[in-house]
């Protein structure tokens, strides 16, 4: 590869590409793990005196205020799929459907005081999943969550006064707070703890973070720094071509060539197997029979320090592209690999759309069901 294509790979695939796609994830990394620091900050310093602001964690037990028994319940529908392979077969359930209904309730905290929660129906709950497999939907299960009337949770949204007081028996010590969903974003209500939150994914992506930092050191190690140290130190020289041969490799569509020359300097140096162009090739003597002549052609080498591995045939240095493209490919199944282990890391409640593994084996439907129509999925 000439100096040229050289520089547009290492500059703008190698080390642009490639780093950008690490700086995003270098960037993703630190803000989850800001948002870890700033939620355990607020775990640490629970409100003593209730007072108006933005970001605020309040911990106290449901009480409802309308008829449901659960103030906030979520309903994810899912759906199986069947998947095989050529050594396996599994099943997964994707969401389908989803309903929220939220509620007003009241928050009563270990103080004596209340306030009123305004949750928002993009409100995030913090729990696990129960499942329930509805008899007249075979193939369909529902995911729920729910906060129910009496459940010791923790809040987090903004704080704000409000004109009227709660009602009830607690209006004297609530002063009329309200916590509502945080400006820009949606309100979070845990019956787990939040400490743990984030760790899966950080620590997903700082393995992953790791293994992509050194393999980008390694890659302008082997590639970029031999290029740039050859392309800066060498000095100019001549040498015999003492072999040549044509090696030839079976593609899909035919046949390709690769033409190889040894070359040896007056003083001994040597650079072997050094690949030049069809049209440089063309030029090395040959005898009448077509076989190739040594010690008859000169061609022009660079040399740096006398390091075979910085040396090159012609008067630029270059790469083989092959160590960048099996770079490229590493650096691929890696990021794959990573993204499914993220994937699989992240919360039901953190993920746009539910998707869950179902475990070994296609799904086995055991509720009672006429024939399923495969199309109907």
């Amino acid at each position: 590869m000439g100096p040229g294509w050289t520089v547009l790979l290492m500059l703008g695939v190698l080390f642009g590409g490639f780093g950008s796609i690490l700086v995003a994830a270098g960037s993703f990394w630190l803000g989850l793990r800001r948002a870890r620091a700033d939620e355990r900050a607020l775990l640490d310093t629970p409100l003593t005196h209730l007072r108006p602001g933005a970001r605020r964690i309040l911990r106290g037990k449901v009480e409802r205020t309308g008829s449901a028994e659960a103030p906030v319940e979520i309903d994810i529908v899912e759906m199986v799929h069947d998947h095989t392979s050529k050594q396996s077969s599994w099943h997964t359930w994707e969401e389908t459907a989803r309903t929220v209904r939220a509620e007003t309730f009241r928050l009563l905290r270990e103080d004596g005081g209340v306030v009123t929660v305004e949750p928002g129906l993009d409100v995030l709950v913090v729990d696990s999943l129960v499942s329930t497999y509805p008899q007249d939907r075979p193939l369909y299960r529902v995911r729920s969550a729910v906060i129910a009337h009496g459940a010791e949770v923790h809040v987090y949204g903004d704080l704000h006064r409000t004109t009227g007081g709660a009602e009830g028996p607690y209006r004297e010590s609530s002063s009329g707070f309200a916590l509502r969903p945080p400006r820009g974003g949606a309100m979070l209500i845990a019956t787990e703890s939040l400490r743990a939150r984030h760790d899966a994914v950080i620590r997903v992506l700082s393995m992953w973070l790791a293994a992509g930092v050194a393999a980008f050191a390694l890659l302008h190690a082997a590639v970029t720094l031999p290029f740039l140290l050859s392309s800066t130190f060498h000095t100019d020289d001549d040498a015999w071509v003492e072999g040549a041969h044509v090696k030839t490799t079976r593609t899909k569509n035919g046949y390709s060539y690769t033409y190889l020359v040894t070359v040896r300097t007056d003083d001994g140096f040597e650079l072997a197997e050094q690949s030049i162009s069809k049209e440089s090739y063309a030029r090395v003597a040959r005898d009448k029979r077509g076989n190739f002549m040594p010690h008859t052609v000169r061609v022009p080498i660079i040399r740096t320090w006398g390091i075979e591995s910085l040396s090159f045939v012609g008067r630029d240095a270059h790469v083989s592209v092959v160590p960048a493209l099996v770079a490229l490919l590493v650096f691929s199944i890696m990021t794959v690999i990573a993204f499914f282990n993220y994937r699989q890391r992240l919360a039901w409640y953190d993920m746009k759309k539910v998707t869950e593994a179902g475990g070994d084996g296609h799904w086995t439907e055991t509720r009672p069901h006429g024939a399923i129509d495969p199309d109907a999925r």
